[in-house]
């Protein structure tokens, strides 16, 4: 009963409140569209699966763990058996399975031994496989810290709209700042450290003088300039290593050990990125052809009505879709228009074109074959099929 009373005890919504409340929900509609849609992307944005799995970042600790282990000790062998069979300093030996892990190979050094090139046949490819397992993981932990940190810094100078707007170029950045670094690197410590040496060892010049660097270049030392330098880390990095500059100092040969492992890494993800930049391009450009605006596919929608109306047949909705998708063009659309035409001649008794008219010369051929098969041949010496004539005997 008191709610009752109270309904009548309520004034009735007049007309013109009703339309004031309708234009203010209208506002308020309009202006939280973009809320709602941010929002449902973000709660339909799958999650990490390593996330909601219970102790995954111990995991993923243990198989980094794991895996540089497993490298680390396949090095060792490759360096224990290169000491032990072409009877090589550590240094030396370090220095050659680098090369063997990263493909490099200069050509300064060589196995010469039966039992060493035995050896090398097999360690090549374990070690390859390994090395791709082991470096994976770390390099995808480097670069996504960097990522992130990168992100970060640049959230905080130019927005949340500015970072969105080249998230595309984030990785890149990131992955040609390495690039260069390293590159960098060995082109500033070559050409300073080793702008003459003798070196030492099976490589080293004879009679060569290294008090100076006028002596050095006298007695037919290896020499390095800038030039040289920035040439030698680029052929180093990408793994092309004619081997005519290569380090040659007892300390050059210790700094190339870690340059090249994360240097031709580095390298090798910058060439990824740039490959996976070009694409995105390309998926852009579908991506706004397929989820563009309205008003940039209104043109397109009403061009596919041959009648010019607003609504389209399933057909012509078929070739709208495929053109919004990219897959089909109008310059296709008219040739496949004006084939249908040719095909669809006037002095035809009924509308349409026959799948034989597709294949007129096809239709034609086993026509007459299927005339001379019947006319001609006994049934033991042919087999008349409707598409195909195959020698054979009776059925």
């Amino acid at each position: 009963m008191a709610r009752k009373a109270d309904e009548k005890a309520s004034p009735e919504p007049s007309s013109e409140d009703l339309e004031d409340e309708d234009e203010n929900d209208e506002e308020a509609g309009g202006a939280g569209d973009e809320a709602e849609a941010e929002h449902l992307l973000r709660k339909s944005k799958p999650k990490p699966l390593l996330s909601s799995v219970p102790g995954a970042e111990c995991d993923s600790s243990w198989v980094m763990a794991r895996s540089l282990g497993m490298f680390l000790g396949m090095v060792a062998l490759g360096v224990a058996g290169m000491m032990y069979l072409e009877r090589l300093r550590f240094t030396t030996a370090l220095y050659v399975v680098t090369q063997i892990v990263t493909t490099i190979g200069y050509g300064d050094f060589t196995v010469t031994s039966d039992s060493a090139q035995f050896f090398c046949s097999f360690y090549v490819l374990a070690i390859l496989i390994l090395a791709a397992y082991a470096m994976n993981p770390w390099m995808e932990a480097l670069q996504k810290r960097n990522y992130e940190a990168m992100n970060k810094s640049w959230k905080s100078v130019e927005g949340v709209s500015g970072i969105q707007s080249y998230k595309r170029c984030n990785k890149l950045v990131v992955s040609t700042f390495y690039m260069l670094m390293f590159v960098l690197l060995g082109t500033v410590f070559y050409a300073t450290y080793e702008d003459c040496h003798c070196s030492y060892g099976r490589s080293a010049v004879p009679d060569c003088n290294s008090e100076s660097y006028n002596l050095c270049m006298k007695s037919g030392g290896y020499n390095k300039n800038w030039k040289t330098a920035f040439y030698m880390s680029v052929i180093t990095l990408t793994t092309v290593g004619f081997g005519d500059h290569s380090p040659r100092s007892l300390m050059g040969r210790v700094i190339a050990v870690p340059w090249m492992l994360f240097g031709v890494a580095a390298m090798a993800n910058w060439v990824n990125e740039v490959r996976s930049s070009f694409s995105d391009v390309r998926q852009a450009k579908k991506e706004r052809i397929i989820f563009g605006h309205k008003s940039d596919h209104k043109g397109m929608f009403e061009s596919m009505s041959i009648s010019e109306g607003s609504r389209l047949t399933k057909a012509e909705f078929r070739c709208y879709c495929l053109m919004r998708a990219g897959l089909l063009n109008k310059t296709l659309l008219k040739e496949i228009d004006q084939h249908f035409d040719n095909l669809d001649s006037k002095d035809r008794a009924a509308d349409g074109v026959h799948f034989d008219d597709c294949f007129p010369k096809e239709a034609v051929a086993r026509a007459t074959l299927r005339l001379v098969c019947s006319s001609t041949m006994a049934p033991d010496e042919m087999i008349c099929t409707p598409s195909m004539l195959v020698p054979g005997s009776a059925s």
